[in-house]
């Protein structure tokens, strides 16, 4: 099967980038889609935390950004906008919640102002991405990583 490699392409600011692979101490779980609080039903919702070292990262901002497919429909670019895409803070405890998320593949961004990076999955080595389905949400649980870039 032919493998490609997600790529962050930053569409209105252009900014460095880095893919972030997670430490190999903590797994988190597989995503899972759950009834869950959304604005608009016909829409989904993804939440989860994201910890440095077993501890809350409260740096940035994590954006769901759209997976680009190429003719023959395979995922080959996760684009930002960071104008128009859907995000939300983390919180003191690490966590985000972002809502009323059309239906679609998306990747996990973590944004810092300065660069933006793609979060790597934590047991396949690949960009993280994840399926949206309309009145769900998608819990990505605890997104443990033992390096982070700094704020």
């Amino acid at each position: 099967m032919k493998f490609l490699r997600i790529f962050l392409v930053v569409m209105f600011l252009l900014s460095g980038c880095s893919v972030i692979s997670p430490g190999k101490s903590a797994t988190p779980p597989s995503p899972s889609a759950s009834s869950g609080p959304t604005q608009d039903p016909a829409k989904g919702a993804v939440q989860g935390r994201l910890l440095l070292n077993g501890k809350p990262y409260i740096h940035g901002i994590i954006y769901i950004s759209p997976v680009i497919k190429d003719k023959s429909g395979e995922d080959i670019i996760v684009g930002l906008d960071r104008m128009s895409a859907l995000s939300c803070p983390l919180d003191a405890n690490g966590q985000f919640n972002v809502v009323n998320v059309p239906p679609g593949r998306y990747g996990i961004i973590l944004d810092l102002v300065s660069h933006g990076a793609l979060l790597d999955h934590p047991d396949k080595n690949t960009s993280y991405l994840i399926d949206v389905a309309k009145g769900k949400t998608t819990n990505l649980g605890d997104l443990n990583y033992t390096n982070l870039p700094n704020p």
